[in-house]
């Protein structure tokens, strides 16, 4: 609210404003902010706009700041859900398709192997994004 910073906040005081929108809202966050009365401000919020990435395989890492998430707590998380995904894929093994179970269906052992297979690679590319996070995190400062 422009009103209030210029009744309680000191001219020249502030050297930085960063705001952290709602983001993935589909709301524009490049707007103009009118004065009281109607007038166009001097200030403009030029947000980084969310745009759709082009390389879908490009790895996104938090960026740890003071007002973020800690990084402590971004490896822990990143920990916790490398667990997860360690304790499916220990899952994924022990029900991995047998012989006995699908030899009443000629072919489908083959076809159930292969669904194995996707299901344990993708977990394994899963925990393999956790891993690069982690790592691009760890090196991040503070």
């Amino acid at each position: 609210n422009l009103d209030i910073l210029r009744r309680y906040i000191a001219d020249e005081s502030v050297g930085l404003v960063y705001l952290d929108p709602p983001f993935n809202s589909n709301a524009t966050y490049n707007i103009l902010f009118a004065e009281q009365n109607g007038s166009r401000a001097a200030a403009q919020i030029k947000a980084d706009a969310m745009t759709t990435r082009t390389n879908t395989n490009e790895l996104i890492l938090p960026v740890v700041h003071m007002n973020g998430t800690s990084k402590k707590e971004l490896l822990e998380q990143r920990e916790a859900v490398y667990r997860a995904l360690r304790n499916v894929e220990k899952a994924l093994c022990q029900m991995a398709p047998n012989g006995r179970d699908y030899y009443v269906v000629p072919g489908s052992i083959l076809q159930a192997q292969a669904q194995h297979e996707r299901r344990l690679a993708a977990i394994a590319g899963l925990m393999d994004e956790m891993t690069k996070e982690a790592d691009g995190i760890y090196k991040q400062g503070r």
